[in-house]
């Protein structure tokens, strides 16, 4: 695409069609000039340039480069370079073609074929993320920071800066147990598509800030200020053990709708009686407040269950 566009530039190619379409034959406007012993520029000398400047030789272009090292910000609108006539701008077309898109779907199949049979993966652009889920042992844990930091977003009001602890068991997890992380934020929130592919994209966007650390503790631990939820993973799904300082008198899973009252402990009484024959069971915190858990309840009940507590469903 790019050779095509320098011979197309050398010889007033998309002028000279625009002419005729216009009903001209104006052969004499549109005088150009050959690329043999010219000499070719190039800014970015990665694999895309280093394929031009070989190709341009074989027309004996004489090629020197340039390989900046730019920033990530979006580039300025450059309106007056675009319209000027002896420049050729085209959309991003570099993969636009049968072949390439044929190419490009076979390259993904191969690789979910090397994912699926062990073989690694290939072409993945968030590998790291996504290897910590493919040994379950270590997509435990991912899960486990999903859960909790689920749990921190909604009793926490959604913070947009967290901190996550993690054991020894859990080391070289780091990138796992963040995007993990994110994504539990995040759905606490109601973002939905959220996953670990886009995680630190979404992050930024949103603005929100996960710091991830070691600790001498068995568990994770996820805080936001002074509020915080601990837990570790099992074969069964997500052991929630405490909230802030106040404990689970027994593990419990983080499963369907879980009710969240840290300030008193005796409120599932007041619910009325519509909810109550939906409650599978409920704890009095040692320490302070309750949590009761439910089945599956249709939005109105949610909205009554959230008018005495923080409601995370799973």
């Amino acid at each position: 695409l790019t050779c095509a566009c320098i011979l197309s530039l050398a010889r007033n190619v998309p002028q000279a069609a625009a002419s005729m379409k216009a009903g001209k034959w104006a052969r004499k406007e549109y005088m150009g000039e050959e690329v043999y012993g010219k000499t070719l520029a190039i800014i970015g000398l990665g694999r895309i340039g280093s394929e031009v400047a070989s190709r341009m030789q074989s027309f004996g272009m004489t090629t020197i480069g340039y390989d900046p090292i730019v920033s990530a910000e979006e580039p300025p609108s450059f309106g007056a370079l675009i319209e000027h006539p002896k420049i050729i701008c085209t959309p991003h077309l570099g993969a636009s073609t049968i072949e390439a898109q044929e190419r490009v779907a076979s390259e993904i199949a191969e690789n979910i074929i090397a994912l699926n049979n062990g073989s690694g993966l290939y072409g993945a652009l968030n590998a790291a993320a996504l290897n910590a889920v493919l040994d379950e042992a270590k997509a435990q844990w991912v899960r486990a920071a999903n859960a909790l930091a689920h749990i921190l977003s909604v009793i926490a009001d959604s913070p947009k800066s967290i901190t996550l602890r993690y054991p020894k068991a859990a080391s070289g997890l780091n990138k796992g147990l963040m995007a993990g992380a994110i994504v539990g934020l995040l759905q606490g929130c109601g973002n939905a598509g959220m996953n670990l592919i886009n995680a630190e994209m979404n992050a930024k966007k949103e603005g929100i800030q996960v710091n991830v650390e070691p600790s001498t503790e068995n568990e994770l631990v996820v805080c936001a200020g002074a509020t915080s939820v601990s837990g570790y993973p099992s074969p069964a799904g997500t052991i929630v053990s405490a909230f802030n300082a106040s404990r689970m008198p027994v593990p419990l899973i983080a499963v369907g709708t879980l009710a969240i009252n840290l300030k008193e402990t005796r409120v599932v009484r007041e619910l009325p009686d519509s909810l109550k024959a939906k409650l599978s069971v409920d704890y009095g915190l040692v320490g302070g407040g309750c949590v009761a858990l439910f089945g599956s309840l249709s939005a109105d009940e949610v909205e009554q269950l959230s008018v005495l507590f923080d409601v995370v469903q799973f």
